[in-house]
């Protein structure tokens, strides 16, 4: 009997042993998928949805790599740290944000008459010039087209406001309440012309 129990104790250690093995090597394994996944996701493509405002909005998931992970994946953010003169030790984050503004107009020319000075001649004429202009709540544009020297003058004026929210990814499913949710960027801007075309945030570990 004493010996039965001792083949089940040195059966049921064996079996733990195992467990605990095991758990450890899917908990590793684990581990660096998330860190593989990490750098791969540097790239990945964000989300776009429409405010509530029909305004345009992006999530990106927050990405936490090591200052080696990020040193060894040759990321272009690296060439920016580099140029702001920063240590890359000494950054906690970095976002990055690209925009694209798409503006189509047709304008009507308007004769503009100005006074210039003949070098030939030596004397002060008038010249007529096309003008060309708009403006709106984003943009301000002023436009001069020389026909006399086949050349154009353009000034272009444009602003943005740019929105970053950090806050806690929705729930797929209802039955996933135990599971701790990740961390995402919600980045909006209010100028209508332009696109937000891509955005990332990444976290340095220490």
């Amino acid at each position: 009997m004493k010996k039965d129990l001792s083949v089940f104790v040195i059966i049921a250690g064996l079996f733990i042993s195992v467990l605990i093995v095991g758990n450890q090597i899917v908990k590793k394994n684990r581990i660096i998928h998330e860190k593989s996944e990490s750098i791969t996701n540097l790239l990945t493509e964000n989300k776009q949805y429409k405010r509530t405002s029909g305004k345009q909005a992006m999530i990106i998931r927050i990405i936490t790599v090591s200052a080696n992970e990020l040193k060894n994946s040759n990321d272009t953010l690296l060439d920016v740290i580099d140029d702001l003169k920063i240590r890359l030790k000494d950054v906690t984050s970095i976002s990055q944000t690209v925009t694209q503004t798409n503006l189509n107009l047709q304008l009507p020319l308007h004769d503009s008459t100005i006074i210039v000075y003949d070098t030939i001649h030596k004397q002060y004429v008038t010249d007529t010039l096309k003008t060309f202009e708009f403006e709106d709540e984003y943009i301000d544009v002023i436009g001069v087209i020389d026909l006399r020297n086949d050349s154009a003058l353009l000034a272009y004026d444009s602003w943005d406001k740019t929105t970053i929210v950090l806050n806690k990814e929705k729930r797929r499913h209802w039955w996933k309440i135990w599971k701790k949710r990740k961390l995402v960027q919600t980045i909006t801007n209010e100028n209508p012309r332009n696109t937000i075309v891509y955005s990332r945030y990444v976290e340095i570990s220490k």
